[in-house]
């Protein structure tokens, strides 16, 4: 697998928090569906300046679409998702997030201006994505509404990434990210110290034995298996 330090460099100038072990389990993921032959769109929830999506950007295929969703200037969901917005990502519109994508990429994702809660109208999304990273609001309601919403646009061997599940200034993510593994609808596969790696009931291609056979080969992390609500998840770290 081609490690992706090159593209992981591309993205650094632009603002945001998108770190170098997520961009390798990004790649892994993308390797490991085409392997198998998965295809399918990708999604991000949550964009500020684009930093993690000019990543994604680099693992979209021919006849697969990015979509992008965020509020930019749009007012937030609910007064307590305004004074996020406020307070957070000040400087946060859609231009730009085009002018600073567009320092990566030829071309733009297709961008839905909206809330989360509305992207599968607004986009008419179906279950076509293989993945999706989910990095929006960090109010319980709005996560617990973003993992429903991957849930139903998912594909079988679809993977969903959610940002700041264990953040000490997110415990909303965490509610409802737990809340979800707890109930047995999220399926955790693996974390790292800003994302937990999942997918949802049968839809995976025995994903746990796939990523712990790439981790055990690699030499950029380190790989621990720790047990979760009954079920073994990977733990993959810098190492020092």
């Amino acid at each position: 697998m081609a490690l992706p330090n090159k593209r992981f460099d591309a993205v650094k100038q632009i603002d945001g928090w998108f770190y170098r072990e997520d961009a390798i389990l990004f790649e892994a993921i993308d390797n490991i569906q085409a392997r198998s032959r998965i295809s399918g769109d990708l999604l991000e929830i949550g964009a500020y300046h684009g930093k993690s999506a000019a990543f994604l950007g680099f693992l979209l295929r021919p006849k697969e679409q990015f979509f992008v969703c965020d509020l930019f200037e749009t007012p937030g969901a609910t007064a307590e998702n305004q004074i996020e917005k406020d307070d957070w990502y000040p400087s946060l519109d859609r231009e730009t997030f085009k002018r600073r994508y567009l320092q990566v990429h030829a071309h733009l994702p297709r961008i839905l201006t909206c809330r989360s809660s509305r992207v599968r109208r607004t986009g008419n999304l179906s279950r076509t994505f293989r993945f999706i990273h989910v990095d929006g609001s960090h109010l319980y309601q709005i996560v617990k509404q973003d993992i429903r919403t991957s849930s139903e646009l998912l594909k079988n061997g679809g993977i969903v990434a959610i940002d700041d599940y264990r953040s000490a200034h997110t415990p909303g993510v965490a509610a409802a990210t737990w809340e979800a593994v707890a109930a047995g609808r999220l399926i955790p596969l693996c974390i790292t110290p800003q994302k937990m790696y999942a997918t949802f009931g049968a839809r995976n291609i025995t994903w746990l034995q796939r990523l712990k056979d790439w981790g055990e080969a690699q030499h950029e992390l380190e790989i621990a298996v720790d047990q979760v609500c009954f079920r073994q998840i990977l733990r993959f770290s810098t190492k020092p």
